[in-house]
């Protein structure tokens, strides 16, 4: 009798422990997903579109942030539609990169004689912010609205903040609309996890600077 008790009791137990793993085993991918939801949201802190002296788009894709930009451009009144110039300009097509972006822009109906191009050539988001605070000493730009794609709108305000405050001169980002990186899906794409994780090793190599 007391050995059938036992054998019951190591039973209950069993049970209970093939319950518990059963349990974390599907929980554990819930909660796993709900992180990378929270760490894809945390890199996106796109600003509403305002009047600005000039909007500006970053470097780095072929022309989803042009398009944001002139739409953006079309509707407010800004002044200057300016491109960053990168340390990658040959593209081997008789025109360089930002020459392509701004001929985006002009069969978009942006007036060229409202381009400006930075001086120099960036090699990253530090170096493009530096390039525009000495167009905004040159041109007398008061203020900048800066089109980026979602998951470089974090960093990109962090170190705009930093490089511009004390100039006076406001920084709004904005992100492209429509993209396909967004916080529920872009841990589905390869591109995602390669963006995600570029992003926050950027912000750890700001910080420790």
């Amino acid at each position: 009798m007391e050995k059938n008790q036992n054998t019951n009791i190591n039973n209950k137990k069993s049970g209970s422990t093939c319950l518990m793993i059963l349990i974390v085993i599907l929980i554990t991918p819930i909660l796993v997903y709900f992180l990378l939801v929270g760490m894809g949201r945390y890199l996106i802190k796109s600003e509403v579109s305002r009047p600005v002296d000039a909007i500006v788009v970053l470097s780095g894709d072929e022309g989803a942030r042009v398009e944001q930009a002139v739409e953006i451009y079309q509707s407010e009144k800004i002044k200057y539609f300016v491109f960053t110039r990168t340390d990658q300009e040959d593209i081997g097509e008789d025109r360089t990169y930002s020459e392509s972006l701004m001929r985006i822009a002009i069969d978009l109906k942006v007036p060229s004689d409202s381009m400006l191009v930075t001086n120099g050539e960036s090699r990253s988001t530090e170096e493009e912010a530096n390039a525009l605070l000495t167009l905004a000493e040159q041109r007398n730009i008061t203020s900048y609205l800066i089109i980026t794609d979602p998951y470089h709108t974090r960093r990109t305000g962090i170190i705009f903040n930093q490089i511009f405050e004390d100039s006076g001169i406001p920084i709004y980002v904005h992100a492209v609309q429509n993209h396909w990186y967004t916080p529920t899906t872009w841990m589905f794409k390869l591109s995602g996890w390669e963006r995600t994780i570029g992003e926050y090793l950027g912000l750890f190599a700001f910080y420790r600077l």
